[in-house]
C-alpha cells in the first residue's frame, strides 16, 4: 500500500513539473505588441545565414556611424529615429537587397516598394504591431528566431505585385517574377510571390517569413504607402522625382490608343442599302422581262406548228383525213440569234481550217516566225538588273536619309555594321561571383573575368 502511494505521488509530481515547463515555454512565446517595441534586435549567429536575436523591448537609436550611413541609404524613412536593427543586420540587409536591386532597378516604383517591404521588416520601430515570432531556438544562452509571421496588408501586397509584374530582366528577356515567385510569371500571384521570397527553400532567406492573410488579435497590418509604376513620386533616398516605369516594364505606362472612329452610316434607299436595292431592282427587271418574253415565244411556236401527213399521190391525189390519233411534229423557222450564231460558226470553221492547212504546209516558216517574235520580245532582259543593296531597296535616291548617308560617307568613309565579334582571353584566369556574402563561389570561364570584360567594353 505504501509502495503504491509512493508511485502515485511520483506520477503527480512529474505531471506538475511538465505542466509548469509548458507554461514557462508558452510565456516565452508571448510578445508585447506595443507601439515602439521590437521583436528582435541584433544577430545571434554568425554563419552564412545569420539569424536575429529575440528582443521584445523598446527600439534603440543607432550610435554607429557605419550603421547610420547604411540606414540613411537603404531605409531613409527611419533616419534619425530609433530602430530595431543593428549595424550587422543593416549590412546583411544591404547584401540581400543588392540582388533585388539588380532585378528591379529598371522600374523605380517596383524597387522602392520591395525595399520598403524589407526595411519595415528589419528595422521598423513598430515591429511588434505587425510581426510575431512563431518559432525560436535556444542557443548559447540566447533565443534565436527561426520563424516569424509578417502581417502585410492586402493593399500593399496587391500594389507591390502590380508594380513588379511587368518588369523584365534584360539578361534573358523574362519577367523578374519568374525568379522571385518560384513559378512562371503567368501563374504568379501576390501571395505566391511573398510566400516564396520568405521561405528558406529559396536558398536566400535565413529563416521562414510567413505572410499571413488573416489578422491575428492585438496586431495591425503593415500598410505603408505604395508607389504605382505609371506615376511619378518623390524617391525617399534622394528626395528627387522618380520617373514612371517604361512601357516595357509597366503596362499601365503604355499610351492608350485612341478609340476607333465610328463606322460611317451606310447610304440607304427605302431603308435598304444601295447594293441590296440594286440587286432587288435587277431581280424585278429580270422577272418582269423574262417571264412575259418566255410566254410570248412559247405561244408563237404553237402558232407556227403544222402537221406532217402522208404523200397525196399514194391516195390518188387526195389527202387522207387527219385523225386525232395521227402523230404530228412541231417545227419553226430559226430566229435571228440562231442565224447569227450559224453564220459566225461557218466563218470561223472556214478560217481556222485554212489557217491549219497553211501552218501544216509551211512548218519551218511558222516555227521561225515564232522564234523571231519571242527573241524580239525578250531583248529587254539585256537591261534587267537585280537590286540587292538594301539602301537601294528601301531608300529613295532623293530622300533625306540617302543624302545624309552620302554626306557621312564622303566625310568619314562608309559605315559597316559588325556581323560577328570573337573575343578570346590570353590568360587562363577563371572568373565568378558569390551568390551572397556568405554563399559559395560560382566559377565561370576565363572569358567572364572582370578585367577582360572591362577591356572589351573600352
Amino acid at each position: 500500500m505504501a509502495l503504491s502511494m509512493l508511485i502515485l505521488r511520483s506520477i503527480v509530481a512529474v505531471f506538475m513539473i511538465t505542466v509548469l515547463a509548458i507554461q514557462v515555454n508558452s510565456q516565452d512565446m508571448i510578445k508585447n505588441h506595443t507601439k515602439g517595441y521590437c521583436v528582435w534586435y541584433g544577430q545571434c549567429t554568425h554563419d552564412q545565414k545569420p539569424k536575429n536575436c529575440l528582443y521584445n523591448g523598446p527600439a534603440k537609436y543607432l550610435n554607429d556611424t557605419r550603421g547610420q550611413q547604411i540606414l540613411s541609404d537603404r531605409c531613409p524613412e527611419f533616419r534619425g529615429r530609433p530602430t530595431c536593427c543593428t549595424t550587422n543586420q543593416l549590412e546583411a540587409l544591404t547584401s540581400n537587397l543588392q540582388t533585388m536591386e539588380q532585378l528591379t532597378s529598371r522600374c523605380p516604383a517596383c524597387w522602392n516598394n520591395m525595399r520598403r517591404l524589407y526595411c519595415e521588416l528589419t528595422c521598423s520601430q513598430d515591429q511588434s504591431l505587425f510581426m510575431d515570432v512563431t518559432e525560436e531556438e535556444y542557443e548559447k544562452k540566447t533565443n534565436v528566431i527561426t520563424a516569424v509571421d509578417y502581417y502585410v496588408s492586402p493593399e500593399f501586397k496587391e500594389g507591390l505585385f502590380n508594380s513588379c509584374k511587368d518588369v523584365t530582366f534584360p539578361g534573358n528577356n523574362e519577367k523578374i517574377l519568374s525568379f522571385l515567385c518560384g513559378t512562371s510569371a503567368a501563374k504568379c500571384t501576390p501571395q505566391k510571390l511573398l510566400t516564396f521570397m520568405g521561405s528558406t527553400t529559396n536558398g536566400y532567406a535565413p529563416f521562414d517569413i510567413k505572410y499571413r492573410t488573416k489578422l491575428a488579435a492585438n496586431l495591425t497590418w503593415m500598410n505603408e504607402t505604395i508607389f504605382k509604376c505609371n506615376q511619378k513620386f518623390i524617391d525617399p533616398r534622394n528626395n528627387r522625382t522618380a520617373n514612371p516605369c517604361s512601357c516595357q516594364d509597366c503596362t499601365a505606362s503604355c499610351p492608350v490608343p485612341p478609340p476607333p472612329l465610328p463606322k460611317p452610316k451606310p447610304e440607304t434607299i427605302f431603308g435598304l442599302s444601295i447594293l441590296s436595292f440594286s440587286l432587288l431592282v435587277a431581280y424585278v427587271i429580270f422577272v418582269v422581262v423574262f417571264f412575259p418574253l418566255s410566254i410570248f415565244c412559247s405561244m408563237r411556236k404553237k402558232n407556227n406548228s403544222y402537221a406532217v401527213v402522208a404523200d397525196s399521190s399514194k391516195y390518188g391525189g387526195v389527202y387522207p383525213p387527219v385523225s386525232s390519233t395521227q402523230s404530228t411534229s412541231t417545227d419553226s423557222s430559226p430566229g435571228m440569234c440562231e442565224q447569227l450564231g450559224g453564220t459566225l460558226e461557218t466563218v470561223l470553221r472556214h478560217f481556222f481550217t485554212k489557217w491549219g492547212v497553211w501552218c501544216s504546209s509551211h512548218p519551218f516558216v511558222v516555227m521561225g516566225g515564232c522564234a523571231i517574235i519571242i527573241i524580239a520580245l525578250a531583248c529587254g532582259l539585256v537591261f534587267f538588273t537585280v537590286t540587292t543593296d538594301p539602301v537601294e531597296l528601301w531608300s529613295a535616291p532623293n530622300s533625306e536619309a540617302r543624302r545624309e548617308k552620302e554626306i557621312y560617307d564622303s566625310k568619314f568613309g562608309p559605315f559597316y555594321r559588325t556581323e560577328q565579334l570573337i573575343i578570346r582571353p590570353t590568360r587562363n584566369v577563371p572568373g565568378g561571383y558569390k551568390q551572397s556574402p556568405y554563399g559559395n563561389f560560382v566559377p565561370f570561364g576565363p572569358i567572364f573575368h572582370l578585367d577582360l570584360l572591362n577591356q572589351v567594353s573600352l
